[in-house]
C-alpha cells in the first residue's frame, strides 16, 4: 500500500475516513465540503482517503487536496473491499 501523510497534529480531535472506488467525479465535491467544515470548525482534524484500487483519476483527485487539508491518502493496488 502506498501512502502520503500530512497531519495537522499528532493527535487530531477528529478523523474522517473516506472510502473511495472510481470516485473521480464525486470526490472533489466531497473533499471540498470536508475542507470547508474543517476550516469552520477549527478542530484538529485529519482526513484519510482510502482508494480501493480505482481505475480512474481518484488517486489524482485525492492528492490534489493534500495541501488544502490534513489528508492521508492510502492506495490499494487491487480491490480488497473496505
Amino acid at each position: 500500500m502506498e501512502g502520503i501523510s500530512f497531519s495537522m497534529s499528532a493527535t487530531p480531535e477528529l478523523s474522517i475516513v473516506v472510502p473511495a472506488f472510481n470516485e473521480e467525479v464525486r470526490l472533489p465535491t466531497t473533499l471540498a465540503q470536508i475542507s470547508a467544515y474543517i476550516r469552520a470548525s477549527r478542530r484538529e482534524t485529519e482526513v484519510i482517503v482510502v482508494d480501493d484500487g480505482s481505475r480512474d483519476r481518484t488517486c489524482d483527485v485525492a492528492r490534489s487536496f493534500e495541501k488544502e487539508t490534513a489528508c492521508n491518502f492510502q492506495r490499494r493496488q487491487s480491490r480488497q473491499g473496505l
